[in-house]
């Protein structure tokens, strides 16, 4: 709920689907993704800094980093479909 709520306050959150120690936020514009994660990124949470890469259809159930929307500064990651977290 808190990574919801951190990313809605720059992209209009589709889903939120939890793996593990990942997070996979799904938005409805990438423009705003970008801006998310340029914004996010080192952002604590849950004791750890968010760490925030985007996703894209690499096969039926993968997904792999899309360069198109940037270089890495790895994953978002709470301990994200445009962004996984």
């Amino acid at each position: 709920q808190q990574l919801k709520e951190l990313v809605a306050q720059y992209a209009t959150v589709i889903s939120v689907v939890n793996k593990g120690t990942f997070a996979f936020v799904n938005t409805t514009d990438k423009a705003a993704a970008v801006l998310a994660r340029q914004s996010l990124i080192g952002h604590m949470l849950n004791g750890g800094p968010l760490r925030i890469n985007f996703a894209k259809e690499s096969g039926r159930l993968g997904t792999s980093f899309d360069s198109t929307y940037g270089p890495a500064s790895s994953h978002m990651q709470s301990t994200s479909s445009y962004g996984r977290y």
